[in-house]
């Protein structure tokens, strides 16, 4: 194989990985935002249906600073005691709600904290049932938090080492291309006088 090949072929699999880096943070990224699309929002004391679209987990957030019905709403981000959280699985009855850590997230004019998360082993309509002593707007979001991240960080991770590797390998292929040697030129007989 000529040095022209070698610096061609590897210009051509470092554009590749570069194109499959981007890819990937792409996908990172697409994955944060799509583990915290709200599927529900309601007021609590009360209950509300919602839709999953694929088996996994559900995030119950806690919505300290949003409007809602066209109303400001705006309290400690953290709950007062006696609330009560339950989601109702029709296969599977009620189900308690896994407490975390209490992450935030602000989008807008929307401030959450993360109360926890249900397990939802099917695609399909499941309701959330709270009680407490006093009026909060929840939200509902398909998906852990942690996922959310991980899918991020997972993304990036791997379109920066692709990326680095692509663009590593672009700059080997240009300089063989470079300093590769060109054929010389025949050389032409010189004439003599005489």
């Amino acid at each position: 194989m000529s040095r022209k090949s070698v610096g061609i072929t590897l210009l051509a699999i470092g554009s590749l990985s570069m194109m499959g880096g981007i890819t990937s943070i792409g996908w990172g990224i697409s994955k944060m935002v799509s583990s915290f699309q709200t599927i529900a929002t309601f007021e609590a004391p009360g209950s509300t249906l919602f839709e999953v679209t694929e088996p996994g987990t559900v995030t119950l957030w806690h919505d300290f600073e949003t409007i809602h019905n066209g109303t400001t709403v705006n309290h400690p981000s953290s709950l007062p005691g006696g609330f009560t959280f339950e989601l109702i699985d029709p296969v599977r009855g009620p189900q308690s709600l896994s407490y975390h850590s209490s992450a935030t997230m602000s989008s807008g004019s929307v401030q959450r904290m993360a109360v926890g998360s249900f397990q939802t082993p099917e695609a399909q309509s499941y309701e959330i049932r709270i009680d407490g002593p006093e009026p909060r707007i929840f939200s509902v979001t398909e998906g852990g938090t942690m996922a959310g991240v991980g899918g991020f960080l997972g993304g990036m991770g791997i379109g920066m080492v692709c990326g680095f590797v692509g663009l590593g390998l672009v700059i080997a292929g240009v300089v063989i291309l470079i300093t590769s040697k060109r054929p010389s030129p025949p050389e032409q007989p010189q004439r003599g006088d005489g």
